[in-house]
């Protein structure tokens, strides 16, 4: 203890708590980055998961509509024409 009241190093306790502090802002602001990484990594898997799904149902509409093309092709050609 010290009688005067005078804290003989006091600079080493303002740094350590500057240290914590800035240590505190590192690990905050890599664990946000972490997070939007992730997020998009999210979002471009979701957006393939979406277009292989988009390009099954296509298929699935063409096949299923094929019958129907062959009887009515204007169902589907509406602005074509081939007339030479």
């Amino acid at each position: 203890m010290n009688v005067s009241g005078i804290r003989p190093r006091e600079e080493i306790y303002a740094y350590n708590s500057i240290r914590r502090n800035v240590l505190r802002n590192q690990q905050m602001f890599e664990a946000k980055k972490r997070s939007d990484a992730n997020t998009v990594q999210r979002d471009v898997a979701k957006a393939i998961s979406d277009m292989g799904k988009d390009f099954v149902l296509q298929q699935y509409q063409y096949f299923v509509g094929s019958s129907e093309a062959t009887t009515d092709t204007r169902v589907f050609r509406t602005g074509e024409n081939f007339a030479l």
